[in-house]
């Protein structure tokens, strides 16, 4: 799942934000300072994982430094992978 999940945030990053991993910008590079992310594109990624993954982060999630880099957002988005519940139908 790890693996399925850093490829489709990677592909994100690259082809909405031009992001591309190199000698100069790796996993752990802060995208913020590095100017590769703003607020806008904050909200696009936030929206994104959300989407993709079917989750609703908290708060205080959406707040904290996790998601400055690569490896953070896959990190936040693995996590909260491995603490949903799996949604079962009901029976009458």
């Amino acid at each position: 799942m790890s693996l399925y999940v850093e490829e489709k945030i990677k592909s994100f990053l690259a082809e909405r934000l031009m992001i591309r991993f190199d000698q100069d910008v790796d996993e752990n590079s802060d995208l913020f300072q590095l100017g590769l992310v703003d607020s806008r594109t904050y909200v696009e990624l936030i929206r994104f994982a959300e989407d993709e993954f079917k989750l609703k982060f908290t708060n205080e999630e959406i707040l904290s430094n996790v998601l400055v880099s690569f490896s953070g957002i896959v990190s936040l988005v693995a996590d909260a992978l491995d603490r949903r519940i799996p949604v079962t139908p009901e029976t009458n």
